[in-house]
């Protein structure tokens, strides 16, 4: 059924227009905030066509002739069929190509009604500009000419879909006001606008994904030494695929070009978009123009206003001496990357922007992919001095500064050195690899001497710079531990039970020289038969040489126990130890079906994040744990923000680009898993995960080939007899996915052929009589898989579309209490997993299965 079309932006400017003239006319007193009242948003265009119109009465005229244009073809060729918008400078009509027999958009222009010769410059430049251009989110010029009548007309790339500046006034009516998270995050409502579009899965995500498009065909501009001058809202229109184009360039600029223009002209732009040197119409363009431009449109798109209000004159003032307002305080919860991308491409000065185009660009698109930004957010400090600086009581300021300082020199010397003592602290601490000393013991020794060589170094700073030596005295002691360095591991733990002189301390001490004095050994210290904990820094050592000696439960649950006391707040190294140590606890509860999992998991979060909020700052280390909890937790896009926030920090370290490869398959985002897949074994070839994880992956996008050649290239210690075993796993992991998927496409042959090399490879590891390995033979042998098996499979990966179909493809007509119990986790499980962020059930379900992902196994 078909309905009609809502009126465009243009037919609403039109409208408006001719309202404002015909009151004119009639010698009416014009209120453009009554006319433009259902569209505010268009009040500015409305002021600026009529600023435009020397003679409003011929206007009027002019306008409504070029209604009775139908059906005319313009250069024997193109026939107007359907006006489809309006503007300041003329009309768009739908109209077909008849030697080519494809429908075109055609721009018309009366340059005797817009200004003679100015506008017509101006009409002329932007089929010139437009005709220079070959990128899919410019709109294409296919042709220009002028008609018997004098009439000037650009025949375009004809756009089905709307344009940003009414979806963003449709989203502000349907936000009310709310912009502090889920309220405007929804992009459900999209889909009836954009008909065939794939949109990303928030409004969030989706507007810096149009951003980065538009990025890159400004970049295509620039590379032409073009400049737009003009990007806005209204400028830019999303088509029925959801790709974002950037239009009009009228006002573009050359490089070629002096300056920004004439006096007449150098205010081209809309001032609320504008950048602060481009009210100078002595200013060269550059690309810091248009970065600054699209930036105010992303910073629109997100908190669905402009960075500057009011008047034109009011921006004017404005823009000269303040800043815009923080994109976080208008809409709370915006990632820390993202407000870091608009805190530099929103820079008043042009040098601290973004320098092309094509680094915006990567930006947008490494915060996509949950991969470091090269933006840093600006400090308290930073925006406080950037205030100061433009204040016009500055130089009375810093003359009492001086005075303060000649005044309290010595004390200002010391808060400086604490200062910067402090930030050598919290660099150091931040960029220390997460797990570096609790890892799998194979994975604690750095074969890479360069890598090996930066963490000494940064292990000196964090011992250097510290007040309390106690903690990084002993993760440097247990570093070279782990690096084989026996006597310089005694030097740092004798030092430690200096600094703190107990009885646990003095021990620990002791067993460390005896590595030394008797045969060297690499197993881990002995923690058994320790003196008992006297203070804060006792319980620390302790839970920390617990959990290196031994990766368990029950080793968790001791370390736990020795860390949870009131006072451990007072330490945040060891708060955060405590909230590893629970979250490994809640791992091993979730994979024996426990239920307190939930609850283990809960209590490790609010550790870490007190932790952090005590230390005043994030580290690799958090951001990592943070982000397995949430990973463990179905709270994907959490996840993929905190591990954003540690690959920021230490971006060497292999476990944070597997973790986020996991993240990014569970958010069906193929490509860049691949990519942080091959990184992190690429930075850790002895990693197995990582490529169980590629493989996997690719048997996601049905390229078994190539996930047959990852599990066939995973390095195989042939000293370790668990290694042929644990490889044996991985193919057998491997080829059973695979089964599945062809059994879901109805390959029976191909599914087969795979269920038989997963059995065989089930039993090599000595798993023939696991659920994994009878669902292989039921495959193998072209019985019907049961379906008790798939349910229990569909448990340990509720997002998989395979095994969603199988399961309903084998579900029986009537279930048994038992089929129902299991069909019912499942579920739970699958709506934990499709759950948006902040939902109110449970984090995790008590009857979850054996899971390979634990915070120290990445």
């Amino acid at each position: 059924m078909s309905r009609a079309p809502e009126p465009s932006d243009e037919d609403l400017l039109v409208e408006f227009v001719s309202t404002a003239l015909e009151q004119r006319e009639r010698g009416v007193e014009v209120h453009l905030d009554e006319i433009c009242r259902a569209r505010p948003d268009l009040l500015e265009q409305v002021s600026e066509a009529l600023r435009q119109a020397p003679d409003l009465a011929s206007l009027a005229t002019e306008a409504k002739d070029f209604d009775v244009l139908r059906g005319r073809v313009l250069a024997g060729r193109y026939r107007l069929e359907q006006r489809i918008g309006a503007g300041a400078m003329g009309v768009v009509y739908r109209a077909l190509d008849r030697e080519l027999g494809r429908s075109v958009a055609v721009k018309l222009l009366r340059a005797d009604l817009f200004g003679g010769d100015e506008a017509e410059a101006r009409f002329l430049r932007e089929a010139e500009v437009l005709a220079a251009l070959n990128h899919e989110s410019v709109v294409a010029v296919f042709d220009r000419g002028e008609a018997a009548d004098g009439t000037r007309f650009l025949v375009m790339e004809l756009l089905e879909g709307r344009s940003l500046a009414s979806l963003l006034a449709e989203l502000e009516r349907r936000a009310g006001g709310v912009l502090d998270g889920r309220a405007i995050d929804a992009t459900d409502w999209l889909v009836a606008r954009l008909p065939g579009a794939r949109l990303e899965r928030s409004w969030l995500r989706q507007v810096v994904a149009w951003a980065a498009d538009l990025a890159a065909g400004l970049q295509a501009a620039h590379n032409a030494s073009i400049f737009h001058r003009d990007v806005k809202p209204s400028n830019v229109f999303v088509d029925n695929q959801g790709k974002a184009r950037i239009l009009d360039f009228g006002v573009a600029a050359r490089s070629a070009q002096a300056t920004l223009g004439t006096s007449r002209d150098s205010g081209l732009g809309t001032p609320a978009y504008m950048a602060p040197e481009q009210f100078d119409p002595a200013t060269v363009p550059t690309p810091a123009l248009d970065v600054y431009g699209l930036a105010a449109t992303l910073y629109h798109m997100l908190v669905l206003r402009p960075p500057y209000g009011g008047s034109a004159s009011q921006v004017v003032a404005r823009i000269q001496r303040h800043d815009p307002e923080p994109v976080h305080r208008l809409r709370r919860g915006t990632p820390r990357d993202l407000r870091a991308i608009l805190d530099r491409s929103l820079a008043r000065r042009p040098g601290q922007r973004y320098a092309s185009m094509a680094e915006f660009e990567a930006d947008l698109r490494a915060f996509l992919a949950h991969q470091p930004v090269t933006a840093r957010p600006l400090s308290v400090g930073a925006r406080t001095w950037r205030r100061l600086r433009r204040s016009p009581t500055a130089g009375v300021l810093a003359a009492v500064l001086l005075v303060g300082l000649s005044l309290w020199a010595g004390t200002v010397w010391q808060t400086a050195w604490r200062a910067h003592r402090a930030r050598r602290q919290e660099t150091a601490r931040a960029h220390m690899p997460p797990g570096l000393t609790l890892e799998k013991p194979v994975n604690r020794f750095v074969a890479d001497v360069g890598e090996r060589q930066g963490i000494r170094q940064l292990l000196d700073e964090l011992v250097d710079s510290a007040s309390d030596v106690v903690p990084p005295l002993a993760l440097r002691a247990a570093f070279r531990f782990d690096q084989r360095d026996f006597a310089g591991a005694a030097a740092d733990m004798a030092d430690a039970a200096a600094a703190n002189p107990t009885p646990v301390a003095r021990e620990l001490a002791s067993r460390y020289r005896s590595r030394v004095d008797g045969e060297p050994s690499e197993g881990p210290v002995d923690v058994d038969s320790l003196p008992p904990p006297a203070t804060l820094h006792d319980r620390y050592l302790i839970a920390y040489h617990t959990l290196r000696a031994e990766r368990s439960g029950a080793s968790a649950s001791r370390a736990a126990a020795t860390l949870d006391v009131p006072e451990v707040s007072r330490l945040p190294v060891a708060q955060e130890l405590l909230g590893f140590a629970l979250a490994y606890r809640a791992a091993v509860a979730r994979a024996r079906g426990e239920p307190q999992a939930g609850e283990l998991y809960q209590r490790a979060y609010e550790n870490i994040v007190s932790a952090e909020a005590r230390r005043g700052f994030r580290t690799a280390a958090s951001a990592q744990l943070l982000g397995a909890i949430h990973m463990e937790c179905g709270r994907y896009e959490k996840a993929a923000e905190a591990l954003g926030d540690g690959l920021r920090l230490a971006p060497r370290w292999a476990g944070l680009h597997a973790n986020m490869a996991i993240v990014q398959r569970r958010l069906r985002m193929f490509d860049e898993a691949i990519a942080s897949c091959r990184r992190a074994t690429e930075l850790r070839p002895s990693n197995a995960e990582s490529y169980v994880t590629l493989a996997r992956v690719y048997v996601d996008v049905e390229d078994f080939a190539a996930a047959r050649r990852v599990v066939a290239s995973v390095p195989v210690d042939a000293e370790d007899p668990g290694e042929a075993a644990r490889h044996a796993r991985t193919s057998a992991s491997i080829e059973l996915a695979i089964a599945l998927v062809a059994l879901a496409r109805g390959r029976r042959e191909l599914a087969a052929e795979a269920a038989g090399r997963a059995a065989v490879a089930f039993a090599a590891a000595g798993l023939d009589g696991s659920a994994d390995a009878r669902m292989s033979i039921a495959i193998r042998d072209q019985d019907v898989a049961t379906f008790d098996l798939l349910v229990g499979l569909w448990l340990d990966d509720p997002v998989s579309w395979s095994l969603v179909g199988n399961v309903a493809r084998t579900m029986p007509k009537s279930l048994t209490p038992e089929q129902i119990e299991a069909l019912v986790g499942a579920l739970g499980r699958l709506s934990l997993e499709l759950a948006p962020v902040g939902a109110t059930s449970s984090p995790v379900s008590t009857q979850n299965p054996p899971s390979n992902l634990t915070p120290e196994s990445k």
